[in-house]
Formats: structure tokens, C-alpha cells, sequence
């Protein structure tokens, strides 16, 4: 039996694909926080300089379980388990970790979407009856207009 231990270019291409997970992480993060504020302006909230702790801690927690993931995949490109299973040599456990924390990133985007913001909700509602009355009050002027034929 044979190890195969350290091909460049799995290594390269491993490294890569963490990387890149990594940072998808990082803006799932930063996408989350931007959804996030326009909800505190939509609803009136105050944005108080907590949030910018919460969005650290919350990166330290995603980056600590995917790190922790990271170290399994290590574990697995040197145990060569891949190759016994006749699979690519992919960081597997680190873009599942990633796939979570997107998911749950996800997950609270659409919540602070504005269609699930009933404060907006009821503006909308309100600024449709406006625009419908003053539609209907423009038909009945154009309806009473006299009109001139030339």
C-alpha cells in the first residue's frame, strides 16, 4: 500500500475550494448584517454599536466549526481515504460547514426581507389606497370635464 501524500495539485486545488468557502461565509455574514440594518430603518429601530459585536461573534462561531471541519478534511487527505473510495480529494466537510452557515445566513436574509416586515406591509397597503383614490378621483374630473369640439 501506498501513500500518496501531498500532491500539489490537490493540495492547490483543496486550498482553493476552502478559501473559497471561507469567503462566501464572509459575505453570507455581510449580506445578513446589510439585510439586517435596512430592517432597523425600515421599522424605525435604533442601530446601536452591539450589533457590529454580535456580527463578530457570530463570524467566530461559523469560522470555529469550519475551521474544526477543516481539520477533519486534513485528516482525511492524509489518510487517503478518498482514494480508497475512488472519490476526488475535495474539502467535503468544510464546504458543509459553509453550506450551513450560508443556510442560516440565508435563512435570516429572508426574514428581514420586507415582505415579511408588517410595518411595510401596512404602508404598502395604505400608499395603494392613497394611489387608488387619487386614480379614481382623476377619473371622475376627466369623466365631468366638458367636452369643447373644435
Amino acid at each position: 500500500m501506498t501513500l500518496t501524500l501531498f500532491q500539489p495539485d490537490a493540495i492547490i486545488e483543496a486550498t482553493a475550494l476552502m478559501a473559497t468557502a471561507y469567503i462566501v461565509v464572509l459575505f453570507a455574514v455581510g449580506i445578513d448584517t446589510a439585510t439586517g440594518v435596512q430592517k432597523a430603518h425600515r421599522t424605525g429601530r435604533k442601530i446601536q454599536s452591539s450589533i457590529l459585536r454580535r456580527v463578530f461573534a457570530k463570524l467566530l462561531v461559523y469560522y470555529g466549526l469550519i475551521i474544526m471541519f477543516s481539520f477533519g478534511d486534513i485528516l482525511l487527505f492524509l489518510s487517503d481515504i478518498e482514494l480508497r473510495l475512488s472519490i476526488p480529494e475535495l474539502p467535503y466537510l468544510t464546504i458543509i460547514g459553509c453550506v450551513g452557515a450560508v443556510a442560516t445566513e440565508g435563512w435570516s436574509v429572508w426574514e428581514n426581507m420586507p415582505r415579511h416586515d408588517t410595518t411595510s406591509i401596512k404602508q404598502g397597503v395604505k400608499q395603494t389606497q392613497e394611489l387608488a383614490r387619487a386614480i379614481a378621483k382623476a377619473v371622475e374630473e376627466i369623466r365631468h370635464e366638458p367636452t369643447n369640439p373644435q
